[in-house]
């Protein structure tokens, strides 16, 4: 997935207005590349069980609590990044 893309960027401003089928395709659209970061992320530690589909969904649950306005696709991708090493 391109980070800067227009059409996540467009989904993104979406699912910020209140449209709640764009929280759904803003997840899939997202999915595998905070699951590559989440896997990297853990990647150098003793996890236990803790698994990366674990950390993408804390983050995304943070980044929709959070309810911030995305500046772009990349903003959106690195603040999840960042989400995901706090969880």
């Amino acid at each position: 997935m391109d980070p800067d893309s227009d059409e996540l960027l467009a989904l993104l401003q979406r699912m910020q207005a209140g449209d709640p089928a764009a929280r759904e395709h803003v997840f899939s659209r997202v999915y595998d590349e905070l699951r590559a970061t989440a896997t990297a992320i853990l990647g150098g530690r003793d996890s236990g069980t803790f698994q990366p589909s674990d950390l993408v969904s804390g983050a995304y649950l943070k980044l929709m609590a959070a309810g911030k306005p995305w500046e772009s696709s990349k903003h959106f991708m690195d603040v999840a990044a960042d989400a995901m090493l706090q969880v």
